[in-house]
């Protein structure tokens, strides 16, 4: 920027380009999810959990993505003490200051997230952290919103100011219950306040004291829990929001409202076949005769509905009044075979489709029709693997620094060795 002669930068009007606004906030604070189709949360995670290869491809994508757990790895190998650069391999000068003094990551800093992770249950429901990831993921295979929710212990000073703050407990957010709280630019933390003590007590404007308690200064709210009637409000640094497909300014884009018909068609299909064979079935048709003698068949009748009974595959037999003397026998077919309707080839595409969209190869999914010849199951594998690494990238990327920021984490990085 260059600056003209007898002007100083300080006298200038500072002014700046204006927050775009966005479809998706419609209203100033909490920020409801736009119900595409109807389909609220639950709907979705019922169809999900229906579904058997929806939640097959699922189960498999999370499986892989945590089956090696995690790890922590230095974010250098020598720091510069005085204007903090990092450097990878050892060096004796900083070759941005000149200073000589280098630091090595302090192992001090995972001594006590180590004991939250690995020797203790992370909350109070007696979960592992493993765990929690893992919930979260489906999270981002279902609805593509995730909540990860830590229990933070405040210690406030004699002007009620927070000093310090310690992790206790971590937890999953319900995406059904959990809320972004924005203003019409979608920025959280302009439009609510909330007390470190009256979590159920919102402000609009932020004061000195807590309108309820008296005791707390107030703090921005940025999300809020709704459940059982009440609401839960939030502040910065409690929640993190993500997305895996569509991340956006508020909530990401459900898969399964894109896979809606897919999905749907599967449960139909295997509703259709869970009815063929069970007394509530529809008969695979009739069987028409023609008889002067009614009341013999009527009593031939209740018999075969006995029989039927038994057997769910009994072909029930009609018989027919014939005027002209003239008996006959007639088959009424009322439904196709599963080999008829093409069930097999139509099942397998619905399922290509839907694994397609998680990157999900057959081969992961227990399917050996694919192995040999001409499959190719090292491309198989390769597909796979690109579809648990850009998964796994939204862990190392976004969800694991902001969480490890919070504990006060700041030489060591946490992150998911490859699959494969």
């Amino acid at each position: 920027m260059t600056e003209k002669k007898g002007f100083s930068i300080f006298n200038f009007f500072r002014k700046k380009t204006p927050i775009p606004f966005d479809m998706e906030t419609y209203q100033i604070g909490i920020q409801e999810k736009p119900e595409n189709y109807y389909m609220t949360t639950p709907i979705l995670y019922n169809i999900s959990n229906q579904s058997a290869i929806h939640r097959t491809v699922v189960t498999q994508l999370k499986n892989e993505i945590f089956r090696r757990g995690y790890e922590w790895k230095p974010k250098f190998y020598h720091q510069c003490k005085k204007c903090g650069k990092n450097y990878e391999n050892p060096v004796e000068e900083c070759s941005e200051c000149g200073a000589m003094e280098m630091k090595r990551p302090d192992s001090l800093q995972l001594k006590y997230i180590n004991t939250l992770l690995n020797e203790n249950y992370t909350n109070a429901s007696e979960q592992l952290f493993i765990d929690i990831l893992k919930e979260m993921e489906e999270d981002l295979n279902i609805v593509d919103d995730a909540y990860l929710i830590l229990v933070k212990e405040y210690f406030l000073d004699g002007n009620s100011e927070v000093r310090m703050h310690r992790v206790k407990e971590m937890y999953r957010g319900d995406p059904v219950s959990m809320f972004i709280y924005a203003d019409e630019n979608g920025e959280r933390g302009t439009k609510g306040f909330t007390c470190l003590t009256c979590r159920d007590v919102l402000m609009s404007e932020p004061t000195d004291a807590c309108h309820t308690c008296g005791t707390c200064n107030t703090h921005p709210v940025h999300y809020v829990n709704r459940i059982y009637g009440g609401e839960q409000y939030f502040i910065d640094g409690e929640v993190l929001h993500f997305s895996k497909y569509s991340p956006s300014r508020l909530y990401g884009q459900s898969p399964v409202i894109t896979l809606f018909n897919h999905i749907t068609s599967l449960i139909a299909m295997e509703n259709y076949v869970n009815q063929s064979y069970t007394k509530a079935r529809m008969p695979k048709g009739l069987l028409a005769v023609q008889t002067r003698n009614m009341d013999s068949m009527r009593t031939f009748w209740r018999s075969v509905k006995e029989k039927m009974e038994q057997d769910a595959h009994f072909i029930p037999v009609m018989g027919i009044e014939a005027e002209n003397g003239k008996g006959s026998v007639e088959w009424i077919k009322f439904m196709d075979s599963l080999k008829e309707m093409d069930y097999i080839s139509v099942k397998e595409d619905l399922r290509d489709r839907i694994a397609a969209f998680y990157g999900v190869s057959k081969i992961f999914m227990a399917d050996n029709s694919t192995s040999g010849g001409l499959n190719n199951e090292g491309m198989q594998i390769l597909v796979t693997n690109r579809a648990v690494e850009m998964a796994q990238n939204v862990w190392k990327q976004f969800v694991f620094p902001w969480g490890i920021t919070q504990f006060g984490i700041l030489d060591w990085k946490m992150v998911l060795p490859p699959s494969e």
